[in-house]
């Protein structure tokens, strides 16, 4: 059974995966780069593993915290971009991400463009009893936008691999560190609108991202965000 969660932001303070595109197939040229600071629903990353009993079956489902960050997108060719990002989330959860946009098809109005990257997020509560959480990984994202004067839709398909580590000290007799492991795999849809005036641009973006929590529920997470920017 798939468990949407609304769950209310701000109530973890752990590491948290930003899951937004933000972005069209088009590539940046002719400009030259695209700065933009941006807003997003992101994945707690703690809510992906259950691996104690403290919480009833109808808890274990995965939860969102709000990422807040900065983005760039600079032209190597003109079918290509290198992308960047770095971001927080609450507490001292950071993240940061870096990856290329391709574009494979540009036929009329329509493009094709394909963007896979690198991302890292880290965090270390202040509660000692807490795990530390660190996760790498890959994603891959497909984006399929239709352009019509200075208004765009892209419509996104996603996914991630992330290595979930947590670090969680051990006090009694048997004091030390309990480290653990863990493969984490999700997917989603996304679609958003790409307003464009001059040098400035605005990105709304919804969506969807679908999270099987290991011994949890396969979750349903919104994804939404926003962006305004400039281009160069």
């Amino acid at each position: 059974m798939i468990i949407p969660s609304l769950v209310l932001l701000g109530l973890s303070a752990c590491a948290v995966l930003d899951l937004s595109t933000l972005d069209t197939a088009m590539p940046v040229a002719p400009a030259k780069v695209q700065v933009a600071p941006y807003q997003a629903i992101g994945l707690d990353m703690s809510s992906v593993v259950y691996d104690d009993d403290s919480y009833d079956d109808d808890q274990r489902y995965a939860s969102v915290d709000l990422a807040s960050g900065f983005k760039a997108n600079i032209s190597l060719r003109e079918d290509l971009d290198l992308q960047m990002r770095a971001y927080m989330g609450s507490g001292n959860s950071r993240g940061a991400k870096l990856g290329i946009k391709k574009l494979l098809m540009h036929e009329g109005n329509m493009y094709l463009a394909i963007a896979p990257a690198f991302n890292w997020v880290t965090d270390k509560p202040s509660n000692s009893e807490e795990p530390d959480h660190k996760a790498y990984g890959t994603e891959l994202q497909l984006l399929n936008t239709y352009e019509s004067g200075g208004a765009s839709i892209t419509l996104v398909a996603r996914g991630n691999y992330s290595r979930l580590m947590l670090d969680r000290k051990v006090y009694g007799s048997g004091s030390g560190t309990d480290f653990r492991e863990y493969d984490i795999v999700h997917g989603g849809l996304r679609a958003n609108v790409c307003l464009k005036a001059k040098h400035l641009y605005m990105i709304p973006e919804i969506g969807f991202e679908l999270v099987p929590v290991i011994k949890g529920k396969l979750s349903m997470i919104p994804t939404i965000g926003w962006t305004i920017g400039v281009q160069l």
